[in-house]
């Protein structure tokens, strides 16, 4: 397409064809040129071409209310035409508006019988369903992507498996399979790096560090995030940066450096807005809020989920809504605001099973724990306990192991509330012991601060 370029420089299809390739390899600053010479060049072309020329150049923007309304505007007049759909529902999905995306590629498989065995329509369902949290479908639609990919006879549409690949990852790591997960992710790299796409290797390097995460080897993670952080900065792929920062910063706070965690979150949200992803600004500032939350600052965590309630109500944000209640309900039963704090992690009770990955819904069930050891019987927080204990299990099991240390403290913290002093003593010393050699020194200060009370 270079070469090509070269040759037709004021070709404007090759270059929204380059504009895609160098977003497929994560150089959006370099899509976004591309495309931009693209609609400069469109002058002579249709007016359905001028209008898609501008659509492209929109979406290359991250301008997605913009795109949002030229892909609607192209695809209801010919809704026969894959990628108009197939980029209308993108945009959408950028703009959080998931459900609305869904819808999209629904009326595409019934107006086009071709969308049938396009695996291109079942790889941006995965999109969707990632952004709604639905994982199972995601990984249903990912598993179809390649089996059709995998049948075809046109070579670009085996371009689409490593992609796929990830998206198998993301879904099997959330669904609690993390082996599965890891080779999925595995797959995924080595297919990317094969290809020469850069921020594909950093997607699926991210993937394995979220596992090493998982699996208690903060060391390991990080070095992973870094790895991927420095492809996602050289090929000036800002949102899987952003996403980096983010996880750098969890890694940072665990590690008990939070000044330098903060820098990492704001920085986070700084890069998700440059690029309009409403999704990584939510992750960034319910990062912050949890923050606060480990800093004891309680109201200001408080003050922080209600304005991005406000900020971002009726929105698809992904699984920015059930941890929204989680932390929020944690600040308020730290505030002895009981009443308000049931109340709203009540509100997740509502919400479809699939929104919860297997560690939300463990440290939903370890903040459900504690308001019942707070507000109940004595005999309540002695259920409690046993409540916790089983969860920590659970959480090793899932290889959420930040989220067993955490129920380990809650049992703790419980059992010295019922008077158990001496085995809460212990449990807090192995703790602070345990968290310690592993480099979570958060968890071990927490555990060694509880133990002087």
């Amino acid at each position: 397409l270079q070469k090509a370029a070269g040759e037709e420089p004021m070709n404007p299809y090759v270059h929204e064809e380059l504009s895609d390739a160098w977003s497929g390899l994560g150089h959006d600053q370099k899509a976004r040129e591309e495309a931009g010479e693209a609609r400069a060049l469109s002058g002579r072309c249709s007016a359905e071409a001028r209008l898609a020329f501008e659509a492209r150049y929109d979406e290359a923007a991250d301008d997605w209310q913009a795109s949002i309304g030229l892909y609607k505007s192209l695809w209801e007049g010919a809704k026969d035409n894959t990628e108009y759909a197939l980029r209308f529902a993108n945009a959408l999905t950028e703009a959080a508006r998931g459900q609305e995306a869904l819808e999209v590629l629904r009326e595409l498989r019934s107006s086009s019988a071709s969308a049938a065995y396009n695996p291109s329509v079942d790889l941006a369902e995965a999109d969707v369903a990632m952004s709604l949290n639905d994982f199972q479908k995601e990984r249903e639609a990912a598993e179809r992507a390649i089996r059709k990919a995998e049948d075809s006879q046109a070579p670009v549409a085996r371009l689409l498996i490593p992609e796929s690949e990830l998206h198998v990852g993301w879904a099997l790591a959330s669904l609690g399979q993390p082996t599965r997960a890891q080779e999925a992710f595995v797959a995924a790299h080595q297919a990317f790096a094969d290809a020469g796409n850069q921020g594909g290797v950093a997607d699926a390097t991210n993937g394995i560090a979220d596992l090493l995460l998982g699996a208690g080897n903060l060391a390991g993670a990080k070095k992973q995030y870094q790895d991927a952080l420095a492809v996602c900065q050289a090929t000036l792929y800002e949102r899987c940066a952003a996403e980096n920062l983010c996880s750098l910063g969890d890694v940072l706070e665990q590690e008990g450096n939070l000044a330098e965690a903060e820098r990492n979150y704001r920085e986070c949200e700084k890069k998700s807005r440059s690029v309009a992803d409403k999704t990584g600004i939510v992750t960034a500032r319910l990062y912050l809020a949890n923050l606060m939350a480990d800093r004891n600052q309680f109201g200001e965590a408080e003050a922080a989920l209600r304005k991005l309630l406000a900020e971002f109500a009726g929105q698809d944000t992904g699984v920015g809504v059930v941890n929204f209640y989680d932390i929020l309900s944690r600040a308020l039963l730290a505030e002895g605001k009981v009443t308000e704090a049931r109340e709203t992690l009540e509100r997740t009770v509502a919400l479809p099973p699939q929104h919860k990955d297997r560690c939300v819904t463990i440290s939903l069930a370890i903040t459900a724990a504690r308001l019942r050891a707070r507000a109940g019987s004595e005999n309540e927080a002695v259920n409690a306990i046993s409540s916790l204990a089983a969860l920590a299990c659970d959480a090793n099991k899932a290889s959420c192991y930040p989220l067993a240390l955490k129920a380990r403290l809650a049992q703790a913290e419980t059992e010295a509330q019922v008077g158990r002093l001496t085995l809460a003593r212990n449990h807090l010393e192995t703790l602070a012991r345990d968290s310690a050699a592993k480099g979570f020194k958060l968890v071990a200060s927490q555990a060694a601060h509880a133990r002087e009370r």
